[in-house]
């Protein structure tokens, strides 16, 4: 899928999250100290370009959540380090397996690719079933130039 640039040459992406959550962005930021471990692309704040994904995120959440949006100017998110799988290629199986396992985090500002569907079977060895888009903000440094974007 990739990151679409809306018109101005901005990039645009979403997080879907619970109400109380997104009250806590907007008012401290993206704390990435909260992420969560052993994801696929290691800790971090996980986004996506696709707006119906992020809505599927919100909805799992206990108070049918909101829908963060960031646009970005693509000269600026030209400027981070990161990391793109167009598809599930054995390096994103590799990198995947990796991060899952609790890895060392790597040193990206930001890893773009699919999302794995069953992490369980994959760990045991079973086939991936990737699916969707994500991308992971990983730095201090990523996740401000997010903040700068966060649309009110």
């Amino acid at each position: 899928m990739g990151i679409p640039k809306t018109a101005g040459h901005f990039v645009e992406v979403y997080h879907g999250i619970s109400k109380a959550s997104a009250v806590a962005i907007r008012s401290q930021g993206i704390r990435l100290d909260l992420s969560r471990p052993n994801l696929d692309f290691g800790s971090g704040f996980y986004t996506t370009a696709d707006r119906t994904q992020a809505a599927k995120w919100a909805s799992r959440t206990s108070d049918d959540g909101e829908i963060l949006t960031f646009k970005i100017p693509e000269s600026d998110y030209s400027k981070l380090r990161g990391l793109h799988f167009s598809q599930a290629t054995t390096s994103w199986h590799r990198f995947v397996r990796h991060n899952r396992l609790g890895g060392k985090l790597h040193s990206y500002d930001f890893v773009e690719g699919p999302m794995l569907g069953n992490p369980s079977i994959f760990l045991r060895g079973g086939v991936s079933k990737a699916f969707g888009h994500q991308i992971s903000f990983h730095t201090q440094k990523s996740s401000n130039l997010l903040m700068r974007g966060l649309v009110p």
